[in-house]
C-alpha cells in the first residue's frame, strides 16, 4: 500500500512538474514578447508562441501565427514571414481547410527557396504531400514525399530525416487504405522503424510516440493484433506525457479500429468516443466526423440502434462543419439504415434521399431500389402498423414461453443427470477404497508371511537344536548367536514393516530418514565406500504408501545384490526430483555381469515388477567389469503433493 501511495505521489508531482514547465515556457515567451524591441523580434516570439499552442489549443494559436506574420510582413523579416506561413498552414491542415493549408504551404515553399532553407523545403513538401494524402492524390502525395526525403538527406539533419522517413512510411501505409497490399504495409513498416531508431537516438520524444502509434497501425493493417495493441498503447502514453492532443486523438482513433476489427465492439467504442471528445475539442470537424462514423458502425455491429442514431447524428454535425460530402454520404447511409432498423421509415427515407443526393453516381440503381423499397414501407406504416406490433408482440410471447419451457426441462435433465452422476462416483469411489482396504491387507499378511514367518520358523528350529542334549557347549553358543542375529532380523523386517504401513511415514522427509539409517547400517557391515545424495525438492512430496514401499525395497533389494555379487569398492545413491518423477539410482563400482545370463534373478524381476506397479520404468544396466547401475523411475501423483 505503501508502494502504491509513493508511485502514486512520484505521478503526480511529474505531471504538476511537466505543466509547470510548459506553463514557465509560455510565460517566458510572453515576457520576451513584452520586452522585444522591434517587429521582427515581436513576431519571432509570437511565432514560437504559437508553436507551444499548435498541438494543445489551434485556435489559440492561430491567433499568435496570424499576428506574427503582419508584423513580418511589416518589418520585411522574410524568415519570419515563411515560418508563420508554414505555422499557418499545419494549423489549418489540422482544421480540415486543406485549400487553404495548401496556399500557405506553397507560399512558404517559394520563401524557403529564396532563403535556401533546404529543412524549411523538406517540411513544406512534406505537408504539402499530407494535403495530397487526404485528397487521394496519391501520385501526388509520393511526388512531394520523395522530394521531402530528399532535402532531408540533403540538409544532413537527423531529425528532418526521421520526418521524411515517417512520411514515406506514411503514404505506403495509407496508399490502398481500402484494402491495403502486405508489401506496402511492409515497407512502410520498414520506414517507422529506421525513424524510430534515430529518433530514440534524438530522445525526440515526440517523434517516438508518433513512430509507435504508426507502427501500431501497420501491425493492425497486418491483422497483428497484439502487436499494433502495445504499440498504440504505447504512443497513448507519450502523447499524454506531451499533451500531444492531436496525435493523441488520432491514436485513440487507431486502438479503435484495431479493437473493432478484432471484434472487440466495447473497447472499440471507448476509444473511438476519446477520439472523438479530442478532435472536437482541437476543431478538426473532418477527422472527428470519421471517428464518429466508425463509432456508429461498431454500435450497428452491437445492434445498440440508439446510441448508433446519436453518434451518427452528432458525426453529421461534424461533416456539415468541414462541408465533406463524401462523409456526409457514408453518415446519411448510417442513418437511413439505423432508421430503418427502429422502424422509423419517414426518416429512413428522407436520410436515404440526401444520401443519394450527395452521391446519386454511387451505385444508382442499388440506391434507387432501396428508396423504393423505404418509400413502401413508409407508404403502408400507417395502414397496418397497429397490426404488425400486435402480431410481433403475440409472437415474441409465444416464444419466450417457448424458451422458458425449453429452459425449464433442461434445468431438470441437469439436476437429475448431476444426482446420477454424483451416486455414480460416490459409488466407484466407496468401492476403490474398498479395494484399497483389501490390497492392503493382502499385503501386509504377504509380508508378514514371507519376511517375518521364514525367520521366525528359523528361530524356532535353532532353539530346538539348542535344546537337545547331545550338542556340545560349542555348537550350543553358535545356535544361539544365529537366534540372536535372526531375532534381531526379525525385529528390523518388522520395523520396515510398520514403517511401510503407517501413513504418518508418507512424508519425503520420513523417507529421506529410513534411507540415511539403512545406509549407516551397511557401513557397519560392507566393505565399499557408500554415498547417499538426496535432492532437497524429496522433503516436500507426499508419497503414496506403494511408492515409499517401493523405493525403499528396490534400493534395499539393490544394496543387498550389491554386497553378496558385486565386489564393489563404491556404491553411490541418488534419490532425485525430475519433473513430475521421481528416481532412483543406485550404482556401484564393481566386477558387474553379463545381463544375458542372469538379468532375471538376484531379485531384478522384483525390482522391476515394484516399479511398474507404481506406474514407473525399471532399467538396469551392467557390463563385466564396469560395474552395475539400477535405475527406477515412477511418477508423482499430484494430489500427494504436500501443502
Amino acid at each position: 500500500m505503501r508502494r502504491k501511495f509513493a508511485i502514486s505521489i512520484f505521478l503526480l508531482l511529474f505531471i504538476i512538474t511537466a505543466t509547470a514547465q510548459d506553463y514557465t515556457k509560455i510565460k517566458k515567451l510572453q515576457q520576451e514578447l513584452s520586452a522585444a524591441a522591434d517587429d521582427t523580434s515581436k513576431a519571432n516570439a509570437l511565432n514560437q508562441l504559437c508553436w507551444q499552442y499548435h498541438n494543445t489549443n489551434t485556435d489559440t494559436a492561430i491567433y499568435y501565427v496570424k499576428a506574427a506574420l503582419l508584423l513580418g510582413e511589416k518589418a520585411g523579416a522574410f524568415y519570419q514571414m515563411a515560418t508563420s506561413k508554414y505555422y499557418l498552414g499545419r494549423l489549418l491542415y489540422n482544421k480540415s481547410d486543406d485549400e487553404n493549408a495548401m496556399r500557405n504551404f506553397d507560399e512558404a515553399l517559394l520563401m524557403y527557396q529564396k532563403l535556401h532553407n533546404i529543412v524549411g523545403q523538406s517540411t513544406a513538401h512534406m505537408y504539402k504531400g499530407y494535403v495530397y494524402l487526404r485528397m487521394s492524390r496519391n501520385a501526388d502525395v509520393l511526388r512531394e514525399f520523395l522530394l521531402c526525403l530528399k532535402y532531408a538527406e540533403q540538409s544532413g539533419d537527423k531529425k528532418t530525416i526521421s520526418d521524411a522517413l515517417y512520411c514515406v512510411g506514411d503514404y505506403y501505409l495509407h496508399k490502398n487504405n481500402a484494402s491495403p497490399d502486405t508489401a506496402d504495409i511492409v515497407k512502410a513498416r520498414g520506414y517507422f522503424l529506421h525513424a524510430l531508431n534515430i529518433d530514440e537516438q534524438l530522445n525526440l520524444k515526440s517523434n517516438i510516440a508518433t513512430d509507435y502509434q504508426y507502427l501500431g497501425n501497420c501491425d493492425y493493417k497486418m491483422k497483428n493484433y497484439s502487436s499494433s495493441e502495445k504499440n498504440l498503447l504505447t504512443g497513448i502514453k507519450l502523447f499524454k506525457e506531451l499533451g500531444d492532443n492531436l496525435h493523441l486523438a488520432a491514436a485513440y482513433s487507431y486502438l479503435g479500429n484495431m479493437y473493432g476489427k478484432k471484434g472487440d465492439a466495447d473497447l472499440s467504442i471507448e476509444n473511438y468516443q476519446k477520439a472523438e471528445n479530442l478532435f472536437e475539442k482541437l476543431g478538426s470537424s473532418l477527422e472527428a466526423a470519421d471517428v464518429a462514423d466508425n463509432m456508429t458502425s461498431e454500435y450497428i455491429e452491437k445492434r445498440d440502434y440508439h446510441n448508433a442514431l446519436i453518434t451518427a447524428q452528432k458525426g453529421l454535425e461534424f461533416a456539415k462543419q468541414a462541408n465533406e460530402h463524401m462523409q456526409l454520404f457514408y453518415l446519411y447511409t448510417s442513418l437511413s439504415n439505423i432508421s430503418a432498423a427502429l422502424k422509423d421509415f419517414s426518416n429512413a427515407y428522407n436520410y436515404q434521399l440526401k444520401a443519394t443526393a450527395l452521391k446519386d453516381s454511387i451505385n444508382k440503381k442499388e440506391q434507387r431500389d432501396k428508396m423504393a423499397e423505404l418509400q413502401t414501407q413508409y407508404e403502408t406504416e400507417s395502414k397496418d402498423k397497429t397490426i404488425k406490433l400486435l402480431n410481433t408482440q403475440a409472437k415474441l410471447d409465444k416464444e419466450q414461453i417457448s424458451r422458458q419451457h425449453i429452459i425449464e426441462l433442461f434445468s431438470v435433465i441437469s439436476i437429475v443427470l448431476v444426482i446420477i452422476l454424483s451416486v455414480v462416483l460416490l459409488n466407484r469411489n466407496r468401492m476403490r477404497q474398498q479395494l484399497t482396504e483389501v490390497n492392503v491387507r493382502n499385503q501386509l499378511a504377504a509380508d508378514l508371511h514371507d519376511e517375518v514367518g521364514s525367520s521366525l520358523s528359523s528361530i524356532l528350529l535353532l532353539s530346538k537344536m539348542a535344546a537337545a542334549k547331545n550338542n556340545e557347549l560349542e555348537n550350543k553358543n553358535n545356535m544361539l548367536e544365529k537366534i540372536s542375529g535372526n531375532t534381531k532380523e526379525v525385529i528390523d523386517k518388522m520395523g520396515d514393516i510398520v514403517w511401510m504401513m503407517n501413513p504418518k511415514y508418507d512424508e519425503g522427509e520420513n523417507l529421506r530418514e529410513k534411507l540415511e539409517q539403512y545406509v549407516i547400517r551397511i557401513k557397519e557391515v560392507a566393505a565399499f565406500e557408500t554415498f547417499l545424495e538426496i535432492d532437497a525438492a524429496v522433503d516436500a512430496v507426499k508419497f503414496p504408501m506403494e511408492m515409499r514401499k517401493a523405493i525403499f525395497l528396490i534400493c534395499k533389494e539393490a544394496l543387498n545384490n550389491t554386497i553378496k555379487y558385486a565386489e564393489a569398492v563404491a556404491v553411490s545413491i541418488k534419490l532425485q526430483i525430475i519433473e513430475k518423477n521421481i528416481r532412483l539410482t543406485v550404482t556401484d563400482i564393481g566386477k558387474g555381469f553379463n545381463q544375458q545370463t542372469i538379468a532375471q534373478g538376484n531379485g531384478l524381476g522384483t525390482m522391476e515388477l515394484r516399479t511398474k506397479n507404481c506406474g514407473g520404468q525399471f532399467l538396469i544396466y551392467s557390463e563385466a567389469g564396469k560395474g552395475t547401475e539400477v535405475t527406477a523411475t515412477m511418477p508423482i501423483p499430484h494430489f500427494r503433493y504436500k501443502a
